[in-house]
């Protein structure tokens, strides 16, 4: 559901909601927050409006909240008043989309959503980085519980085969979605959902990939490299490289021919 590789740096608060509010109550969110939420939807239904999309949720519905601005429309309808929990934290490498899903098994979330709740209440010995640690559990039960229909996944076949096709020669990351079909945030979510990161980011892996390949066979040059991989500017490719590495592609060229005993110095 969320990105694999995003890390938590503060947790804010964590609340849980036990019907706070009547059937037919309308509560408008909508305002500049500067911090994520993940919302644990425990029994109860709702009716959610975010920007321009609205959708229900039942018992056993997880949605994560991004930052938003001033004019980030949310709003909320309570159909069946119902108990929740709430985590709002900040967070690198966070979505900047709203995201939501109806877990197949969702006890085992609860049960996490609830501890970190009275760990984060009751504030005994070590109870923030505890909570921290709850949190990440959290998000590895989604990651577990990530559930999407074959129907859902052969909607993005279209563009992954693009993706593929035209992976070393650049990828129109902003077209993809019209060869699926649909509205741009919904191939999002849905590719989101699927390798847990944003399209742009695993088409950088994937060239990254062959990069790694290719410097450790010691076959080309850094610049021949950048070029097949459809980098006309090699200082371009060599930033991409850094930030995705911490290394530059020639020195990790050394250490993996140095690992494989066949760098030699000049």
């Amino acid at each position: 559901m969320l990105p694999q590789e995003m890390r938590i740096e503060k947790i804010n608060g964590v609340l849980f909601g036990n019907k706070p509010f009547p059937a037919g109550a309308v509560r408008d969110w909508t305002c500049r927050r500067d911090y994520c939420e993940l919302i644990m939807i425990v029994s109860g239904t709702r009716r959610i409006t975010w920007r321009n999309e609205t959708f229900t949720e039942t018992g056993g519905s997880v949605r994560f909240m991004p930052e938003s601005g001033d004019g980030d429309r949310y709003v909320s309808e309570i159909i069946e008043p119902g108990d929740y929990c709430i985590v709002t934290f900040n967070a690198c490498g966070a979505p900047d989309e709203m995201l939501h899903s109806q877990l197949k098994f969702s006890a085992g979330a609860e049960q996490l959503f609830l501890r970190l709740w009275r760990t984060w209440t009751l504030k005994q010995n070590g109870w923030y980085h505890r909570s921290v640690g709850i949190l990440y559990e959290i998000l590895a039960e989604l990651e577990g519980q990530r559930y999407y229909p074959n129907d859902r996944m052969d909607v993005l076949a279209p563009a992954i085969a693009e993706i593929e096709r035209s992976l070393t020669s650049g990828v129109d990351v902003s077209h993809l979605h019209e060869l699926c079909g649909i509205s741009y945030s919904y191939f999002k979510r849905l590719f989101i959902g699927r390798y847990g990161i944003p399209p742009r980011r695993y088409i950088t892996k994937l060239r990254m990939n062959i990069a790694y390949e290719q410097l450790a066979s010691g076959n080309l040059s850094v610049s021949e490299i950048a070029a097949i991989l459809g980098f006309s500017d090699i200082s371009y490719f060599s930033r991409v490289f850094r930030r995705e590495t911490g290394c530059t592609a020639e020195e990790y060229r050394r250490a993996r021919l140095r690992k494989q005993g066949e760098y030699r110095e000049p």
